[in-house]
Order: C-alpha cells, then sequence, then structure tokens
C-alpha cells in the first residue's frame, strides 16, 4: 500500500523539520489525509512521491504558521537535509521505475543496454578489442577503424576497433585462412555440395540461405524472415 510504502519517508521529513515527534506524528498523519482527499486530483505527471512531499511541506508550513516559529540557522540547515532525503526518496523511485521499464525489454534490448556500460566499468586506461565490428561489433561502443589510425578512447578506455585486423599481417594471416579453409573446399569438390554439407555439421552451419529459404536462425530473426533448418532447406 502507498501508506506503507511512504510513511517512513514523511514521518522523518517531518520530524527532520519539526524536531518534535509527536508534532511529526501530526503531520504525517495530515498529509495522508489530505492526499487521500486530493487523490482524484492527482494526475501521474511526475512521481507520486514528490507530489505526496509537497503535501508534507504545505502541513509544516501551517504548523509554523500557527506557532509563528522563526526560521533560524538551525532550521535552514534541517531544511537541506530534509531535501536531501526527498532526492533519495525520488531517486529510489526512478531506480524502480528503471528497472520496471528494463524487464519489458526483450533479450536484446537488454544486452544493448548492458553493452553500452561496459566500457564504464571498467578503469581508466583499460584497453576493448572487438574482434567482431566487421560483423557489427560487440560493444555499444564500437565503431569501425583503421591500421592508420586504429584505436579512440570512450570514458577513458581505449577502443581497437580495426576492421581487418589480420591486414597487419597479410601473408601469415592468408596462409593460416588457406589451411582453415581448403578442407572444406576440397570436400565440396569432392562430394558435392548437398553432400558434404549434410556429411560435416561445421560446414553445415556456416549455410546461411538455400533455394530461396533462410537456414540460419539470426539471420531470420533479424530480417524478419521464417527460419528453415538447412538439412530441411536441403531436402526440398
Amino acid at each position: 500500500m502507498l501508506y506503507d510504502r511512504y510513511v517512513q519517508h514523511i514521518y522523518r521529513y517531518a520530524y527532520s523539520r519539526v524536531e518534535n515527534t509527536r508534532v511529526a506524528e501530526d503531520i504525517t498523519s495530515q498529509t495522508f489525509m489530505a492526499a487521500y482527499k486530493s487523490l482524484g486530483r492527482y494526475r501521474e505527471r511526475g512521481y507520486f512521491s514528490a507530489w505526496l512531499f509537497q503535501i508534507a511541506q504545505s502541513e509544516i508550513n501551517n504548523h509554523f504558521r500557527r506557532s509563528r516559529r522563526e526560521v533560524g540557522l538551525d532550521a535552514t540547515k534541517r531544511l537541506a537535509e530534509a531535501d536531501d532525503a526527498l532526492g533519495s526518496v525520488i531517486q529510489d523511485e526512478e531506480l524502480g521505475r528503471l528497472q520496471f521499464l528494463i524487464k519489458k525489454l526483450d533479450n536484446d534490448e537488454r544486452e544493448l543496454i548492458r553493452l553500452r556500460y561496459v566500457a564504464e566499468s571498467m578503469r581508466a586506461g583499460s584497453v576493448l578489442v572487438d574482434v567482431a565490428i566487421d560483423q557489427g561489433g560487440c560493444f555499444e561502443t564500437s565503431h569501425a577503424t583503421t591500421h592508420d589510425d586504429p584505436t579512440y578512447v570512450v570514458d577513458d578506455v581505449v577502443h581497437y576497433c580495426v576492421a581487418n585486423m589480420p591486414g597487419a599481417v597479410p601473408h601469415t594471416s592468408t596462409h593460416a585462412l588457406n589451411n582453415v579453409t581448403l578442407p572444406f573446399v576440397l570436400a565440396l569438390a569432392d562430394q558435392g555440395a548437398t553432400a558434404a554439407l549434410l556429411a560435416n555439421p561445421h560446414l553445415l552451419g556456416g549455410l546461411n540461405v538455400c533455394r530461396g529459404f533462410v537456414t540460419e536462425s539470426a539471420v531470420a530473426e533479424a530480417l524478419g524472415y521464417e527460419y528453415v533448418p538447412p538439412a530441411d532447406a536441403l531436402a526440398r
């Protein structure tokens, strides 16, 4: 209930201003009575806690008018402390609303938010090497760079996002690529495409489109197409 959620905050706020337990309790009760009577006029344009604290402040002002109490230096200090308390409550409410909104996001959207703050969570001077920048990148703060200008800094973290990293050692990287891919090329040549794909799950996993069907689930989801398992597409 709203009363249970805010009563202690309102009481502490009132007590920080009046420094009297009984008066603070009276102001708290008057605040919730006034809020109950005005609830029909409340509009969700801001935070409910702020609206409630405004009512409490009004009740506190009424108390001071009735008692004709002068506001001195001590009261000014208490007012600043009370404002800090109000800010803390609003911050808690903001965090609660943020968590509620994040829960409504799908997994990809949550991952995007998480990746945006990877750099901020790292120590100054750390280095991020984005090895998948040519596929869109691993981090939200990534963008492609070149060997001539390979790095940039975001949130005091160095980003290395060269789109063709093996190009730094072209001769060596060409031999390495040939050594890895040549067995697949030989299998396709010796067995034919369909037989080679069905015989090797790794080669089959690289099939994205076949006979008019999208056979890679991530591609199908990203582009809004129906996904057909590669083996099923080959059998059609």
